[in-house]
């Protein structure tokens, strides 16, 4: 499982606070979803969705911003609106 942050407009993945990757194997991979929101909002990427991959693209889970803290927001999980808790 890999955690990734994949910009909205382009599909790029953050390589770095500068970086981006059109390729997820060069990307940073976070230790958890918040972990990876948490870089987001620092670095002011609002058009980046957290993306938990799995081998199976199937079970892949994208988190549209924003995703943690006092936002109120619905997080699509494979195309299906959600709530957060």
């Amino acid at each position: 499982m890999k955690i990734l942050l994949k910009n909205g407009k382009t599909g790029l993945f953050v390589k770095n606070s500068g970086d981006w990757t059109s390729k997820a194997e060069h990307a940073l991979n976070f230790k958890s979803p918040k972990a990876a929101d948490d870089y987001r909002q620092a670095h002011r990427f609002f058009l980046a969705s957290v993306l938990v991959r799995f081998k199976n693209p199937r079970h892949d889970i994208e988190l549209k911003q924003p995703v943690f803290g006092s936002h109120r927001a619905s997080p699509v999980l494979n195309g299906v609106t959600g709530a957060c808790a």
